[in-house]
């Protein structure tokens, strides 16, 4: 179907297509829509409902209809605040300076990174992996989620947490394929729309987002635990050095306890990890039941292992 822009043209010729855009998607029917999707212009997705009841947003609304044949069915679609990916670090903003950075078909995002003197490219979204890795552009810019899905962490490294634009987005139906329905339908239609932006606002990160944050949690505290234990070592040596010596203990048996103990924490630790990857939705769940002290039973731990 195009882009959206080519499909928010085929909408205003009355198209029965009902899509997702941006704000700036309307800049021949709508243009004063566009200054919702310019940087920093929101700082928070809690204006959005703000902006949504206003006389402005209303008179904006009518006039995308009159003039572009497009009704919003809601503007409360909120995809996450806007960040920097790129292939060199940037600490300062004169290392955007020459970038070749990948942005929208949108005027607000061309004037936005030409002014931190950045060469702006447009592309689709679905060629920004190809292009990062052919060198064709350096940088990207997208919220966290559509970064990793994109998978473009394996590509550019470095992210800038800029917040640089609050990520908003609309649903939108020909005017007269709205008319056509039966007001029970346009009232159903518009009550499911505007409660899926409401979940989409409200929604926590997507389950495989949070489970894979979590497994880096739980290594990062892994590396804490076998710090703390190599700290226990060495303390518990030294300790046990002076009393070897005052008891003319051989010294053998320290490394023999010790090691008994670094064993069995290895081993303690290597099923609880492979647990985890298994199984990370229920492992976690049973982690904040307070569960997994020893991995619960033996039983159940069989069953985690059939169920994946």
């Amino acid at each position: 179907m195009g882009t959206i822009n080519d499909v928010c043209e085929q909408i205003s010729r009355g198209a029965s297509i009902i899509a997702y855009a941006g704000p700036d998607a309307f800049s021949s029917s709508a243009p004063d829509l566009a200054i919702l999707n310019s940087q920093y212009c929101l700082t928070s997705a809690d204006q959005i409902d703000a902006i949504n009841q206003s006389d402005w947003f209303k008179e904006q609304a009518e006039k995308l209809a009159q003039d572009g044949n497009t009704r919003i069915l809601s503007w409360n679609f909120f995809t996450g605040y806007r960040h920097i990916l790129s292939k060199t670090p940037i600490e300062t903003p004169d290392d955007l300076n020459g970038v070749q950075i990948r942005v929208a078909d949108s005027p607000a995002a061309i004037a936005f990174v030409k002014a931190l003197g950045c060469s702006p490219v447009v592309t689709n979204w679905n060629e920004v992996y190809s292009s990062i890795s052919t060198n064709i552009v350096t940088a990207c810019e997208a919220p966290l989620a559509t970064l990793y899905s994109s998978s473009l962490q394996e590509v550019a490294q470095y992210c800038t947490l800029t917040n640089h634009l609050v990520s908003t987005g609309m649903m939108v139906i020909p005017v007269d394929i709205f008319a056509s329905m039966p007001e029970e339908y346009q009232n159903i239609l518009l009550e499911a729309v505007y409660q899926a932006g409401v979940d989409f606002l409200t929604a926590k990160l997507p389950k495989k987002y949070a489970i894979r944050l979590k497994q880096v949690v739980y290594f990062f505290m892994l590396l804490t635990c076998f710090f703390m234990l190599y700290l226990s070592i060495v303390i518990s040596s030294q300790g046990f050095l002076k009393v070897s010596a005052y008891f003319r203990i051989p010294y053998f048996y320290k490394y023999i306890s010790v090691a008994i103990g670094f064993a069995c924490m290895i081993v303690h630790t290597l099923r609880y990890l492979a647990l985890s990857f298994r199984a990370p939705e229920d492992f976690f769940n049973r982690i904040a039941q307070g569960g997994l002290p020893g991995l619960d039973d033996k039983e159940t731990d069989k069953q985690e292992v059939k169920k994946t």
